[in-house]
């Protein structure tokens, strides 16, 4: 007979790649909001990027919106390309 505990901990990786995605999404967002103690865009910007690297469409669009705000500093082309992304229309 197999444990409760073990058949857990067979099916926590999955759960556990979840869970961290959506941390690294809400770590993102304590830092991309101007209101925050913490703001540094930089730092947002990391975060949402390590978050969509796993597909998170919220992280993509969030990425996209932050680049928008410091449009000087961050490619058009790469803020379209993360924003056709979290359409799942691929890259341009």
């Amino acid at each position: 007979m197999t444990s409760p505990r073990l058949t857990w901990r067979r099916r926590s990786p999955a759960k556990a790649h979840k869970l961290q995605i959506q941390l690294q999404f809400a770590i993102a967002g304590s830092f991309a909001d101007p209101k925050s103690k913490v703001y540094d865009a930089r730092e947002a910007a990391k975060w949402y990027e390590l978050a969509s690297e796993s597909g998170e469409a919220w992280a993509m669009l969030s990425l996209a919106f932050l680049y928008q705000e410091a449009a000087s500093a961050i490619p058009t082309r790469k803020m379209l390309q993360l924003v056709q992304e979290s359409r799942g229309e691929g890259t341009p």
